[in-house]
């Protein structure tokens, strides 16, 4: 029987950046699919993982453990939830900066996330808005491409359009 080859390195990986943002960031979700697909997009843009945890119990461990700078917080988690985990957190590291991950994008929860967090993200949105959202907390600008210069209006009327 051949020997296995080894398995193929993830694409999200073979391109990433080398070098990694200062930033220690905790992830705590009760999905494990949710946590390595988060844990993933970090790494592609070149975020520091420090740990991740499962419940809000945990995660408060692993803030006292860990002392991230930031921590993307789900808010229904089993156990101790999201909210109450920021309450704790808040009190035991004040300068651990949070930002929620919800699928609740009701006005109400959002005016409420706003008071407890640094910021929010609904999971629907999470790979268009969790990188912005925490390149504003860690001070570094978004990286957009370039915009295409618009052509000119004589330049089209030379063309004859």
């Amino acid at each position: 029987m051949p020997a296995a080859e080894p398995p193929a390195t993830p694409s999200w990986r073979v391109s990433a950046p080398e070098h990694r943002l200062s930033a220690r960031i905790l992830i705590a979700d009760d999905n494990s699919v949710a946590r390595t697909t988060i844990h993933a997009l970090l790494d592609w843009h070149s975020f520091q993982v420090c740990g991740e945890a499962k419940d809000g119990n945990e995660a408060i461990e692993k803030v006292i453990e860990l002392k991230p700078d930031i921590i993307l917080l789900d808010i229904n988690m089993p156990g101790m939830n999201g909210v109450r985990a920021a309450y704790e957190i808040r009190r035991i590291s004040p300068a651990t900066k949070i930002v929620f991950l919800t699928i609740h994008d009701t006005p109400a929860v959002m005016v409420g996330l706003r008071v407890w967090s640094h910021g929010f993200v609904t999971k629907s949105a999470t790979g268009t808005e969790l990188i912005p959202t925490l390149n504003r907390l860690v001070g570094t600008p978004d990286k957009k491409p370039p915009a295409k210069p618009a052509k000119s209006k004589s330049r089209r009327a030379a063309a004859g359009k």
